[in-house]
């Protein structure tokens, strides 16, 4: 799993939440991009809180990218504008949850994403 968080709280928390779980995590912020095209074996990227609108700049590039294309990805963000979500989905995210997250509701998406790659 791959995690773009540029909030170090926010980073913590997925990483410590999936760590219990025994994913193999590599957490990166938005400066470091290009990590996420060399791992092209991840089963899911989770796009976070990062600067300006690059989450959804991020979701285009993912999905054109031959490596990236495959892999799920779970938009974690704080902004609860309909129009905003309406735009991840429609650059083919996979799912948008809302922060706050609960640890529970992260490994269950997280886990169903996982599951639905593999189907």
């Amino acid at each position: 799993i791959v995690i773009i968080e540029d909030n170090v709280s926010g980073r913590n928390f997925f990483c410590q939440t999936l760590l219990r779980e025994n994913y193999k995590l590599i957490a990166i912020t938005s400066e470091n991009i290009e990590e996420v095209e060399k791992d092209s074996n991840a089963s899911l990227i989770i796009i976070g809180s990062i600067a300006g609108e690059k989450g959804l700049d991020l979701c285009v590039k993912f999905k054109a990218s031959e490596r990236t294309k495959r892999i799920p990805i779970l938009i974690i963000a704080g902004k609860d504008d309909h129009r905003n979500i309406l735009e991840y989905y429609s650059q083919s995210a996979d799912l948008y949850l809302r922060k706050p997250i609960s640890r529970k509701e992260l490994i269950n998406q997280v886990k169903a994403l996982i599951d639905s790659k593999k189907k």
